[in-house]
């Protein structure tokens, strides 16, 4: 095929535009996950199921706009339940209901996810949460007191700007792999009345965002807002379930703390007792300082519900731990090393604009890609690998992000020059070169376009051979 294109010469651009757009629009979309579908209408009186995730519900005032929804079991109208909104960066509804399953069933929640809310202009995710609080406020009985707002990267800026605009409308919000929306506001300047709700906050520890939210903490602490950061192992990606059944169990003692929900003896009793035997495992683990956050956040969170001596004691025998010092400084010192790594990366990258310097800053470039890669890909586990992937993970976000960016405002120079960057940074990653493919055909490089296209299917080919055919 490849060899008869080549021959046809100019005569093959219109079809060439179509396969190449067909091959970025059909890579781009995301995998939908398996398992059984309900759909629902845009009726007030359709039938929704409890227990089992909706597919999508379609809003009743806007057809355009659709969510994926979980009903606890226990779900009727005789009283007003809790209700969780998620914006997911990707418009992928269904897979914050699959994350959050398991605490909507154990805590009585429920949990709605836009499909139409993604990054890219703030406007559409807020359009999307606004008929998304519509709809629900329509068709299921809430408490108004306790609705929660939730998101991924992207989308957890997002859930963060609705609690922090909204006057008070947001009691929590439980954000994944990233912090404050920085563009939209300034997290030092924010008032009082502007802050009328908790954060729980998750991270993995290779999450290119970590630094983010290390530095966030002391500014939430100057604020006085009521929150927690918990990490995991894991990288750029939304909160296991596990951990997300701790912050939603975490959501449910502020509300009782504040008197948004009646105290509950049993569930204190429980909780406490879970958030005990993770320190103890934490600490048993030798993650002591992990540990001794737990035992602090326990502390906190229980006293005048229970007593929390043991949290206390707990809390008092590693303060002044030697290997909790130690790991307090390591965050530090890592996130000055990610910054530090990132700027001088993109020092070289933004170099290669000027002609004196382009040849010198592209190998300078690429030498410090390989370095980084080198590290992120050592067998096991330490600080500088940590490091070298929320770096390297970093720079690949940067530029294919930046590069879709300048896409959809038409800056074709621009677009290649990141999806260049973003394909050296990555070249396991098909997105950047197919992307690549179509911004050089687009400004008329169909050459190199084609070059680029190729080599896109070939990582394609690649992958979809490791995965294997139950994949395909």
């Amino acid at each position: 095929m490849q060899g008869r294109l080549m021959q046809n010469g100019l005569r093959t651009s219109r079809p060439v535009a179509m396969w190449l757009l067909f091959i970025v629009f059909a890579t781009a979309m995301p995998a939908r996950a398996q398992g059984p579908e309900q759909q629902v209408s845009a009726n007030a009186g359709a039938d929704v199921q409890m227990g089992q995730i909706i597919d999508r519900i379609v809003c009743m005032a806007d057809p355009s706009q659709s969510y994926a929804a979980y009903l606890p079991s226990s779900y009727s109208k005789d009283r007003a339940w809790p209700i969780l909104y998620c914006f997911e960066p990707l418009a992928r509804g269904r897979i914050p209901i699959e994350q959050y399953r398991e605490a909507a069933e154990r805590f009585g929640w429920i949990v709605v996810a836009s499909w139409n809310s993604r990054n890219g202009p703030m406007r559409v995710s807020l359009d999307a949460g606004t008929a998304m609080w519509r709809d629900t406020h329509d068709r299921f009985r809430i408490d108004d007191r306790r609705v929660y707002a939730s998101g991924f990267s992207g989308g957890a800026r997002i859930a963060t700007l609705v609690a922090v605009s909204c006057g008070g409308c947001i009691a929590g919000v439980i954000g994944c792999g990233a912090g404050f929306p920085e563009t939209a506001l300034k997290i030092e300047s924010l008032k009082p009345e502007q802050l009328r709700f908790v954060y729980f906050a998750t991270i993995g520890l290779e999450d290119y965002n970590f630094s983010e939210l290390i530095e966030l903490e002391p500014l939430l602490d100057k604020l006085g807002l009521t929150h927690d950061i918990a990490r995991f192992d894991g990288a750029h990606q939304w909160a296991p379930s596990v951990l997300l059944v701790e912050a939603v169990g975490w959501m449910e003692v502020e509300a009782m703390r504040s008197g948004a929900r009646a105290v509950d003896r049993k569930l204190v009793e429980s909780l406490y007792s879970e958030g005990l035997a993770r320190a103890r495992a934490h600490e048993s683990s030798g993650r002591v300082a992990d540990a001794w956050r737990q035992f602090m956040t326990l502390q906190r969170q229980f006293a005048g519900l229970r007593d929390t001596t043991e949290a206390e004691l707990g809390a008092k025998a590693l303060a002044g731990n030697r290997l909790v010092r130690q790991a307090l400084k390591n965050d530090r010192d890592e996130v000055k090393q990610q910054n530090r790594l990132a700027s001088e990366a993109a020092t070289w990258a933004a170099a290669r604009q000027d002609r004196e310097t382009r040849v010198e800053a592209i190998a300078e470039f690429r030498r410090r890609v390989a370095a980084l890669r080198a590290k992120a890909n050592a067998s096991e586990d330490s600080p500088e690998r940590r490091v070298s992937r929320r770096t390297i993970n970093l720079l690949f976000a940067n530029y294919y992000e930046g590069g879709l960016g300048a896409a959809q405002t038409g800056d074709h120079s621009k677009a290649i020059a990141m999806f260049e960057l973003a394909s050296e940074v990555a070249p396991q990653r098909p997105g950047p070169l197919l992307a690549l493919a179509g911004e050089r055909f687009a400004s008329g490089d169909r050459k190199r376009a084609l070059e680029a296209l190729g080599s896109g299917l070939i990582v394609l080919a690649e992958r979809a051979a490791a995965a294997g055919p139950a994949s395909r």
